[in-house]
């Protein structure tokens, strides 16, 4: 678990990014969408290492995230991240951080050998706890990672913002490729609000 503490520290920094967020579905002028597409296209996957500051771009493309989409059902907020060449190799961490009117709640989707399903996590006061409530699946063949998180984890919220990212482990533990479907740099950043039903 040493891991997954040392990457989700790292990706706890945030800034602004610059994808491309197309609303896919809108109300009424000036209402907030209830479902957003992220197109990110390929290879922008940065690494950073746990011996060093800062991300360099990586010079392939492992982790490449193309495209999420982000909807919001009648009881549940909906992820599904597409991918260029999803494997089943070293350790791969999903995370979704949910931000409503009462805070923001953050989950982590780990899968590693003899846990190729994944385990999903969600951070309780600083601590990654086992969290059973929110549905999930990793798609090898299809490349496609979703998640389904009921409206009742996240205090029934009005509204929610989603940031996205996805880090990949490399050989021998020290250096992480990571990538976010909401800007081509190296840091994700949370969509425009969106309508809960």
């Amino acid at each position: 678990m040493k891991s997954l503490f040392m990457a989700a520290a790292l990706a706890a920094t945030v800034t602004t990014g610059v994808g491309v967020a197309l609303p896919a579905a809108e109300g009424a002028a000036g209402s907030v969408a209830s479902t957003v597409v992220l197109v990110d296209g390929g290879g922008d996957v940065w690494t950073y290492s746990d011996t060093t500051i800062g991300y360099t771009p990586a010079s392939r493309p492992d982790a490449d995230v193309l495209r999420a989409r982000i909807s919001l059902g009648d009881h549940a907020l909906n992820i599904r991240m597409s991918f260029d060449n999803l494997r089943r190799v070293a350790t791969q961490w999903y995370r979704a951080d949910v931000r409503t009117p009462d805070g923001t709640f953050r989950y982590v989707l780990e899968a590693k050998s003899g846990h190729w399903a994944g385990q999903m996590f969600r951070d309780v006061k600083g601590e990654w706890e086992p969290e059973a409530s929110v549905g999930y699946s990793i798609d090898y063949f299809g490349d496609v990672v979703g998640l389904r998180l009921p409206y009742s984890t996240l205090g029934d919220p009005t509204w929610v913002q989603v940031r996205l990212r996805n880090d990949l482990g490399a050989p021998g533990g020290e250096t992480f490729f990571t990538d976010n479907p909401s800007s081509h740099g190296e840091r994700p950043s949370f969509t425009g609000r969106l309508g809960c039903p």
